[in-house]
């Protein structure tokens, strides 16, 4: 199984807006366009960024969401969403839509730190990032970097409390929607990585306040040493579409 993970939904729109157009209109055009598809069409809605994280981690404003499908050649037969609603621009609504879709496996292609957590014990704000290596690095090479190097020294963040990592398929996706040209295609998304914390203070003292000492990879640079993408995110989501679990505003 796999999924489409979408970073920063509707960044670029009002908030109120957003979500009176997300729940009345694009949503629900997916859902009866795809819906026979479509195995899960959840959706959160982010908290507001630090102004750290979004100068040093190109976090969003907009929301996060997943929509996942039994196998990629059924999420390849999908029809395009040709037939959506789209929204005026004067209303509030973008000439095009700029959040980030990367296509990951269901499930984390690897999993560096899992502990048993209790909800009712312990809040976990996860923090989801997509990145990508220098265009001209090698990707096996960048990948050595951070499965061997990178990642065991994430895992060394003081109130670190979960971290999963999801490699990226970049191989023969149409584009996006089916109608939509992929502009990341001449450089795509290689993973989605989560990190999970008890809260945006702790998140802080993690990566901005008392970071561990990273290893530079191989083209150098300063942490987080890629280009990044990210939201952060509840543990569960506010809207389920195939559920019907939400208000329309």
């Amino acid at each position: 199984m796999i999924k489409e993970a979408v970073i920063g939904l509707f960044d670029d729109m009002a908030p109120v807006f957003a979500d009176r157009y997300y729940c009345r209109f694009h949503g629900p055009d997916v859902v009866r366009i795809s819906g026979a598809w479509l195995r899960q069409y959840q959706s959160w809605r982010s908290f507001e960024p630090p102004t750290e994280a979004i100068q040093n981690f190109g976090t969003r404003r907009g929301r996060y969401a997943e929509l996942w499908f039994e196998s990629f050649e059924s999420y390849c037969e999908r029809p395009p969403l040709t037939t959506g609603t789209m929204p005026l621009h004067e209303e509030g609504g973008p000439h095009g839509r700029h959040q980030d879709v990367i296509m990951v496996p269901a499930i984390p292609t690897e999993s560096f730190l899992v502990k048993q957590l209790d909800p009712e014990k312990t809040t976990i704000m996860r923090w989801m990032c997509g990145f990508r290596y220098p265009k001209e690095v090698p990707v096996d090479e960048a990948e050595k970097w951070y499965k061997e190097v990178h990642a065991p020294e994430l895992k060394k963040q003081e109130g670190l409390i979960g971290f999963y990592s999801y490699k990226a398929i970049t191989e023969n996706l149409p584009s996006l929607g089916g109608d939509m040209k992929d502009p990341n295609a001449g450089n795509p998304w290689r993973r989605v990585t989560e990190l999970w914390y008890k809260d945006m203070a702790a998140w802080r003292k993690a990566n901005i306040e008392s970071p561990p000492q990273f290893t530079p990879p191989p083209w150098g640079g300063k942490y987080p040493f890629v280009e990044m993408t990210s939201n952060f995110i509840d543990l569960k989501c506010d809207i389920d579409f195939l559920r019907g679990n939400y208000v329309i505003p």
